[in-house]
């Protein structure tokens, strides 16, 4: 009688665990929003401060590059991997196409170059992963080494 009445458990999950996980979420940015907005509303002009069409389009400006390497991330995550090197490899471009862009190189050239480098490296880790074995957090962790090198030695350790 005893273990019936363990093995019997009360479920208050009425949603399930990622709707709750979702909702506390939702509650977060609620409070965010308010703690923004709402406290901020009585400025001078009267009008709201955060949430202006202005402000959405620096935010999603503001995290472009980061939505990018994400979308990358998740594969590599998906596919039972990791890449460390990303975050040395966006330095790395930047530095040169900062440096070809001084030397008066034309843009749309500069970005399918760094395209061009960026799938070579891509694919230089994925072949010494594949063909040496080599675990991808031990290949990727010395590539981030590397390209971080490099970049520093371009920009003279500035």
């Amino acid at each position: 009688m005893i273990s019936a009445i363990k093995s019997r458990k009360l479920k208050l999950d009425f949603f399930g665990k990622e709707t709750g996980i979702m909702m506390v979420f939702l509650g977060l940015v609620l409070v965010v929003f308010l703690l923004t907005d709402v406290l901020k509303f009585n400025n001078m002009s009267g009008q709201w401060i955060f949430f202006t069409s202005s402000n959405a389009l620096n935010v999603l400006v503001q995290i472009s590059v980061n939505a990018i390497i994400a979308f990358g991330m998740t594969y590599a995550i998906i596919t039972n991997g990791i890449d460390l090197s990303v975050g040395s490899q966006v330095a790395l471009y930047g530095v040169v196409s900062a440096m070809l862009l001084e030397l008066g190189m034309n843009p749309v050239l500069i970005i399918f170059l760094v395209l061009i480098v960026g799938g070579v490296v891509g694919s230089g880790n994925g072949l010494i992963i594949a063909k040496v074995k080599i675990p991808p957090f031990v290949m990727t962790m010395a590539s981030m080494t590397i390209l971080r090198g490099v970049s520093m030695l371009l920009v003279a350790g500035k």
